[in-house]
């Protein structure tokens, strides 16, 4: 069986004029919002509910506050999603993680210090993973902002 995965992030409040391939699975990797609001995140749950994905996975970003400060809440509010922040689900057999958590940058939305506090955060993602799902780039791949 092949499975078509689309991703996708940043998107800071422009889903609406983006133009979705069609795939099995939609992934958003973060900066839903444009640094906050509820509103905005009911917009976006409402814009995934339209398309026509089996399955969309969707993690927050660095600009996704409102996330960052009630991921309770705003996981109720992503309805038409399956909500990832450092967990895990498994889609077709694949097993994603998701985990929004980068290093430290501008004191924005989810970001811990390099060293014990990230690592902390980077040792809960299960062995049996094929796909993860993150916000910030892998280790040394454009991953310093000095």
């Amino acid at each position: 069986m092949s499975v078509r995965i689309v991703a996708v992030s940043d998107t800071h409040g422009r889903h609406n004029s983006l133009k979705i391939p069609d795939g099995d699975i939609l992934i958003h990797a973060g900066d839903i919002t444009a640094y906050r609001t509820e509103t905005n995140l009911m917009d976006f749950n409402e814009f995934l509910g339209c398309l026509p994905h089996a399955y969309k996975i969707v993690i927050a970003g660095n600009h996704d506050f409102g996330i960052e400060s009630d991921p309770q809440g705003s996981a109720k509010i992503l309805s038409n999603c399956i909500y990832l922040q450092d967990n895990g689900c498994e889609v077709y057999g694949i097993h994603f993680y998701g985990s929004p958590w980068q290093p430290w940058f501008l004191d924005l939305a989810f970001n811990l210090q390099r060293g014990e506090e990230i690592r902390a955060k980077w040792e809960l993602i299960p062995e049996n993973t094929h796909v993860l799902i993150t916000h910030g780039p892998p280790y040394g791949q454009g991953d310093r902002t000095d």
